[in-house]
């Protein structure tokens, strides 16, 4: 089903908007199964950890996989991804990356940041589109994001709690601003603006994975 009006509204207003079951379970799993079995056969150190035993490190995330991996691609190009983007931005967009968190329990989160920091998309900004492939909750360290934050410039970033935090960075958020919950099903898929600031913080549960 194409975003609605009112969802391509919520986009607008608050810079993002949630497609609920937009993939189905046996969708979810199999995708899930395909990332264990790439940690298992190719993990690759990411993110600068080098402390064995840190969680992100068993479970690092993997960083464009579209580029060699054809299940992740057809994700990516996938035609209701394609149609969202389509109707939120008014025109077809261009995929350019890719990436899945693994977040097992203990892990750390990511400090709140925003991503046109990174990216400097021009003109414009990039718009991301993240699916949970598990429950994702604050329980278990879900996405946060600040509604409204797409219309602020971007923000200079200041040091983050690494204690807390797999990312060094943070931004400081102005006045009336506050992080908002999003808790998701596997399958729900986040639309995003690229300037709305987000973040998560750890899974503190002792068995359960959140992974977009």
């Amino acid at each position: 089903m194409p975003a609605a009006t009112t969802k391509i509204r919520e986009f607008a207003e608050q810079g993002y908007t949630l497609a609920r079951g937009l993939f189905s379970q046996h969708e979810v799993e199999a995708l899930r199964e395909h990332f264990l079995r790439i940690n298992m056969e190719h993990r690759r150190v990411s993110d600068n950890i080098t402390d064995e035993s840190d969680p992100l490190a068993q479970y690092p995330r993997v960083t464009q996989p579209h580029r060699w991996d054809e299940t992740s691609l057809n994700w990516m190009v996938d035609p209701r991804l394609n149609e969202w983007m389509t109707a939120i931005l008014g025109r077809e967009p261009y995929a350019v990356q890719t990436m899945f968190y693994f977040k097992s329990p203990g892990a750390r989160g990511q400090a709140l940041h925003q991503d046109q920091f990174y990216l400097r998309v021009a003109p414009g900004a990039c718009v991301a589109a993240w699916m949970a492939v598990d429950r994702c909750d604050e329980e278990n360290g879900c996405l946060f994001v600040v509604p409204g934050t797409h219309d602020i410039p971007v923000l200079c970033t200041i040091d983050a709690d690494t204690d807390v935090s797999f990312s060094n960075d943070t931004v400081e958020l102005p006045d009336g601003y506050e992080p908002t919950p999003l808790i998701m099903n596997p399958g729900d898929v986040l639309f995003f603006n690229g300037q709305l600031v987000h973040g998560s913080y750890p899974n503190a549960t002792s068995d359960r994975f959140p992974a977009p």
